[in-house]
């Protein structure tokens, strides 16, 4: 059985997305990203948040990081947002209060991991924009 497409280019199998997102280094280069933001946050609150629960309190903080994005209908919604919704901030301190962090530290911690997130996105950015400007290997 043949299937015949209309005269015109070839569909795309990403027609209608960001082909940077389905690339594969970018993908790599993002996951890379995102465990190591993960691994800075586990020392960075690993005094107060237990290790065994670690990475779901990391990944609740990441959700929440996202939250204005995803609330704002952008799609899609970045994984790593270049500007953290403050939603995250107040979950990540009402956390580490819970755990009985004093409030300074608390603050100091939430700060750090706003800003290594930011930076965490800025470098994720600059990583998709390599892959797709043209800085692709042969192949």
């Amino acid at each position: 059985l043949r299937t015949r497409f209309p005269p015109g280019p070839p569909p795309s199998r990403s027609e209608g997305c960001d082909s940077d997102l389905l690339d594969p280094r970018a993908e790599a280069a993002r996951l890379c990203t995102v465990r190591r933001l993960g691994a800075d946050f586990a020392v960075a609150c690993g005094g107060w948040l237990s290790r065994k629960s670690a990475y779901a309190h990391y990944e609740a903080w990441l959700w929440a990081a996202r939250a204005d994005a995803s609330s704002s209908g952008a799609s899609p919604v970045p994984v790593l947002p270049q500007q953290p919704a403050a939603a995250a901030d107040e979950l990540l301190l009402g956390r580490l209060a819970a755990a009985g962090a004093p409030a300074a530290e608390a603050t100091t911690i939430v700060a750090s991991m706003r800003h290594a997130l930011e930076r965490a996105a800025a470098a994720d950015a600059a990583a998709t924009k390599r892959v797709g400007g043209g800085e692709r290997g042969g192949g």
